[in-house]
């Protein structure tokens, strides 16, 4: 959920980092009028403000405001999550990159969202978080790998048809990788989805769609929109679309090896 604008100006913002809801809120109103403004929506649903924003399951987000004359007219949010590899249990903190927003006439080019992914990058200091994850838009994709040096891991896209040998055996090659444990799972499996049989699926358009798996023992005569990965190789199936999953971090140590998930994004 990334939005980003290039008109050019050189109108000066004052930044602010809140660290807790508290700060946040005194901000709050202003910075919803804008993540709606800059994503072309009338109202931002509720449950998605408490999820990503307000209530998130370890701890409050970090939210980075750009201001001017008082007005948030640039936003980044950094939501705390942590990921649990199943081999050894060992558990790697980290934080997602979600409603990155700069109003029209406030981007200086590229320079607010430069001085953006400054201090996004600045918060790895805290040394209790491991990398930033992010899942940019077309929009933003280029910039933050050109200017905020994130590294682009994989991209995912959705294929149609019966899940078949090659499907389960990249299914399966996942699960031994590290990502979210039973709390966290909860937390992201929102009333759209459905979890059931070892699979995570939602119901788009009249067609199943499967989203993850979380078990070895997941029933394995699924049809429909499966996801797959360009990690994986060739797909079994032609992609249903040009769309793109692109799943980018930046770290300033090794990366440990990721679960490839559509359920790491905030999209679905």
């Amino acid at each position: 959920m990334q939005s980003c604008h290039q008109t050019v100006t050189a109108t000066p913002l004052d930044w602010v980092i809140c660290r807790d809801k508290n700060s946040f809120m005194k901000y709050f109103e202003s910075w919803k009028q804008g993540l709606q403004t800059a994503f072309r929506v009338e109202k931002i649903p509720e449950s998605i403000l408490q999820r990503y924003f307000l209530e998130t399951p370890l701890g409050s987000p970090i939210v980075i405001l750009g201001l001017h004359n008082e007005t948030v007219v640039a936003s980044s949010t950094l939501v705390p999550l942590a990921l649990k590899c199943p081999i050894n249990s060992i558990t790697f903190k980290y934080l997602q990159y979600v409603a990155a927003y700069i109003l029209p006439s406030y981007s200086d080019g590229f320079q607010t969202y430069r001085k953006m992914l400054e201090l996004v990058r600045t918060e790895l200091r805290d040394t209790r978080y491991r990398f930033i994850l992010s899942f940019p838009n077309k929009n933003t994709k280029n910039l933050m790998l050109r200017l905020g040096r994130f590294k682009h891991l994989d991209a995912g896209f959705l294929i149609r048809g019966k899940m078949e040998t090659t499907i389960i055996q990249r299914l399966n090659a996942e699960l031994s990788k590290p990502f979210f444990d039973d709390t966290l799972l909860d937390w992201r499996i929102h009333s759209r989805l459905k979890r059931d049989s070892g699979l995570i699926t939602r119901r788009y358009e009249d067609e199943q769609n499967l989203l993850d798996v979380t078990s070895s023992e997941f029933r394995k005569d699924f049809e429909g929109l499966m996801p797959w990965w360009e990690s994986w190789g060739h797909p079994p199936y032609d992609a249903t679309d040009s769309n793109r999953l692109d799943m980018c971090a930046y770290s300033e140590t090794e990366l440990p090896s990721i679960k490839r998930s559509f359920l790491l994004s905030d999209t679905f």
